[in-house]
């Protein structure tokens, strides 16, 4: 790339959620209005950390931060102020966040690089009001933030070989189960019609057609860590089976 510049850097992308609904029920000039309004707001709290806008993508904007902590501040933020501000007035708007840090190429106005594609994928899983990120976000926060971060899953995205770990952010006081799990039905569409959701303590592991098996253990590499001196240091890897999901679980909300 000409004039291409490399450096470390936060991404953040937010999203507004069910969109696509709000279109269909209030029409374009009034979806579009509270769309701006709701970007707006994102725009304006992002701002205030240091953020700088790369662009805005219909009803989803991407961001840069210096550093992590400006990141998770600004997601944190954004989340505080929609729900605060409620830019749909009576109807409820909802976005998803999804954070990753690491090099990025700065070309122009826009931002490139394998960081930029794992931010968007840790939006695509992110349900409605959840902030979420990556392992290498959360190694990188303060004692004082790293204590909002809980572990959710482990997953493969596509184009590479290994396993990434991702946290959500706790930006507001809430139930353990909404917290973790979010609002299936402002979900983003699944790549995968069902899913089973293995929880203990504070880890959650999604299982799906993607991720067909987990291996269970108080072993440190194991997949859901057992914290318990009963248990085996690893037990074997348990697969599941589409069939075993189809017949028991229901299909997910797109």
């Amino acid at each position: 790339m000409m004039n291409a510049a490399h450096q470390n850097a936060a991404i953040l992308f937010a999203d507004i959620s069910g969109s696509t609904t709000l279109y269909d029920k209030l029409g374009n000039e009034l979806a579009l209005q509270i769309v701006s309004r709701t970007l707006g707001i994102l725009t304006r709290e992002m701002a205030t950390q240091q953020g700088s806008l790369i662009k805005t993508i219909g009803d989803e904007i991407m961001c840069i931060f210096p550093n992590v902590t400006s990141a998770i501040n600004a997601a944190c933020a954004m989340q505080q102020a929609i729900e605060k501000q409620q830019p749909g007035g009576d109807l409820p708007i909802y976005v998803r966040i999804g954070v990753h840090y690491g090099e990025v190429v700065l070309e122009g106005s826009d931002v490139f690089g394998d960081t930029v594609n794992v931010a968007a994928r840790v939006t695509a899983i992110t349900r409605a009001r959840q902030i979420m990120t990556t392992h290498t976000v959360v190694d990188m926060l303060s004692d004082e933030l790293r204590k909002k971060a809980r572990p959710v899953r482990r997953t493969v995205f596509r184009g590479k070989d290994s396993t990434i770990d991702v946290f959500q952010i706790l930006w507001a006081q809430e139930s353990t189960t909404s917290t973790r799990i979010g609002m299936a039905a402002f979900r983003k569409p699944a790549e995968s019609r069902y899913e089973l959701l293995l929880r203990y303590r504070q880890q959650v592991i999604t299982l799906s057609e993607r991720l067909k098996s987990v291996v269970l253990g108080r072993g440190d590499n194991c997949d859901l860590v057992i914290h318990n001196t009963l248990a085996s240091r690893q037990l074997r890897k348990i697969p599941v089976l589409r069939s075993q999901l189809e017949r028991h679980l229901h299909p997910l909300q797109r």
